[in-house]
């Protein structure tokens, strides 16, 4: 029994020096929480003042900036030159009005929220006579601040420029983020103790605080502070006892600028800034009475909790793990789907093919065994070099049959060491024979560089001239035909671009389709065979286009290997 007292005791000992503690900390906490606080709001009215001045100073360079295009511009073009700036500028800007005054006072322009003050067009015309080029001054007015700069031309006064903005919103627009919670607030005034902006006392700007009426005293006893802060008589930080006995911290800083003085000041209630430390510190002492009590519940529960997040995680993990899989497995599906109905429409074409061969063969060797016989009779050389022409013609249908029949089966050729460029060169000279090619303009850009590629050439060189003829179709009343090689990325890269119709974007998924075709006597073989030529290749064949803009036709084979890499990079 005795045993359980002195624990008791000894635990209602141990939580009266932690409370006590508590109390102690929680004292020396306020007071170092409110001189940091104190610290940050000096920072924070030094920062407002130098954004004012910042602001007031880039204004200043932008007029003087118009200044000097004025003086550029004939009196023609002023006033939209003015209106068309103005009207650019004020969206997003503080400037409410902008005018400009003749060289003898009189006002030509002027746009704003209110007609420009007498005041201040009085004021100009007095200090016309010591306005210096190049140089800008201000001028406040009961309720707004104007910028004035002169324009000159070879030393001759021409205008006065000038643009204002009201102090309310200056002041609105660089101090209004800065309230803190219901009672803190920041406030500015001038150097003659005119109030300028209140954020929640309106009603009070333009008010001078030397005199002050019944009105000016709801929310304070006296201005004496205030007073001291314009005589400069006190710091940049100070306390100040409101009418309900509330201690408030206050920070002021000048915007000071031209003989314009502004004072910014920041306050805000000393409880509101101590007020977290104190729940914070009531909590404290609340959980050290309740921590005996609640640690075996907290704990049990957080074991129970973190069983149920493993089983839930575990679960999740699975689950996502068999969607990835799902996913992966539907993908390679379509891929697989997409290869099974392609491998069908190549074998389809290798069949029907085999015919086409059969039936155009024996014609096809007749003609060629009469252009044999005519050209060993032939002497002409005009004559005998178009007999050449027929023949190798000849020759490529031939071929061309050869490996359409055997399409489906993929042969795959006779591979050597090929020079890109040559083979490009020989194709696009083929096709200048071509009479629908005579009003076509043949552009080669051929990099010298190139390192050979080990393939078929006579495949690679069916599929150029493949997509030069279908170029030179595309462009029945002529235009430019360019064909370019170039080494990319470890590959060689061959691009036919002609200046043609173009094809529709609905169309580009389906131009390598055998049998598919957008030409009225096209078979819709040839795009499908060059695509599988340059599959074979180990190479892709692709297209872009827009309607009526022309189209490009790339090729990308990449190089053999690390030794035909070495040579491009050397070159």
């Amino acid at each position: 029994m005795k045993g359980y007292i002195l624990i008791i005791g000894a635990l209602v000992v141990i939580m009266s020096v932690l409370i006590t503690l508590n109390i102690f900390f929680q004292q020396s906490l306020e007071t170092e929480i409110a001189d940091q606080f104190s610290r940050q709001q000096s920072l924070l009215s030094t920062a407002i003042a130098d954004n004012i001045k910042t602001y007031l100073r880039h204004e200043k360079q932008d007029l003087l900036l118009i200044s000097r295009l004025l003086a550029e511009k004939d009196i023609k073009t002023r006033e939209d030159f003015l209106r068309l700036k103005f009207d650019r500028e004020q969206e997003g800007v503080l400037r409410t009005s902008y005018g400009l005054l003749d060289s003898k006072g009189g006002l030509i322009f002027f746009k704003g929220d209110k007609k420009a003050p007498k005041t201040l067009i009085t004021d100009i015309r007095a200090r016309m006579g010591k306005m210096r080029p190049d140089a800008s001054f201000m001028i406040e007015t009961p309720d707004s601040l104007y910028i004035i700069a002169p324009v000159y031309r070879e030393e001759e006064l021409l205008y006065i420029n000038f643009l204002g903005a009201l102090k309310y919103d200056i002041a609105d627009n660089f101090i209004s983020f800065l309230q803190h919670k219901a009672k803190g607030r920041a406030w500015m005034m001038d150097n003659k103790g005119n109030l300028l902006y209140h954020p929640s006392r309106p009603d009070m700007v333009g008010k001078n605080l030397y005199r002050a009426d019944a009105s000016c005293f709801k929310c304070h006893v006296s201005f004496d502070l205030e007073k001291k802060i314009l005589d400069g008589k006190t710091s940049g930080l100070n306390r100040h006892i409101a009418p309900y006995g509330e201690n408030k911290i206050i920070a002021f800083s000048k915007a000071e600028m031209d003989g314009i003085s502004w004072i910014i000041a920041v306050s805000i209630p000393y409880s509101e800034v101590t007020s977290a430390t104190k729940q914070s510190m009531t909590l404290y002492s609340y959980l050290i009475i309740s921590i005996f009590l609640t640690t075996g519940i907290i704990s049990a529960a957080m074991i129970v909790s973190n069983k149920k997040r493993i089983k839930a995680e575990e679960k999740a993990k699975r689950e996502e793990a068999l969607e990835k899989y799902a996913s992966e497995l539907e993908s390679k599906v379509e891929e697989r789907t997409a290869e099974l109905i392609h491998s069908e429409k190549l074998a389809s074409l290798g069949r029907l093919a085999a015919g086409f061969a059969h039936e155009i063969g024996n014609p096809m060797t007749s003609i060629f065994s009469f252009a044999q016989i005519l050209a060993k009779m032939e002497t002409d050389p005009f004559k005998k070099k178009s007999i050449d022409t027929i023949r190798f013609h000849v020759n490529r249908v031939s071929e061309i049959l050869k490996q359409l029949s055997g399409f489906s089966k993929r042969p795959s050729g006779e591979v050597s060491e090929c020079n890109v460029n040559e083979i490009i060169e020989n194709s696009v000279n083929l096709v200048r024979y071509d009479k629908r090619a005579k009003d076509i303009i043949f552009e080669k850009e051929l990099s010298p560089s190139l390192p050979p590629l080990i393939i078929d050439g006579s495949q690679l060189s069916q599929v150029t001239v493949n997509l030069v003829l279908n170029a030179v179709d595309a462009m029945p009343e002529g235009g430019t035909l360019t064909v370019e090689s170039r080494a990319e990325a470890g590959s060689i890269v061959v691009r036919v671009r002609d200046t043609g119709m173009g094809i529709k974007k609905e169309d580009i998924p389906k131009i390598f389709d055998p049998f598919y075709t957008t030409k009225e006597k096209g078979t819709g073989l040839g795009l499908a065979v060059s695509y599988d030529l340059v599959k074979k290749m180990n190479g892709s064949l692709t297209a872009a286009s827009d309607e009526g803009a022309g189209s490009i036709f790339t090729i990308t084979i990449p190089y053999e290997n690390d030794e035909t890499d070495r040579r491009a990079n050397a070159a």
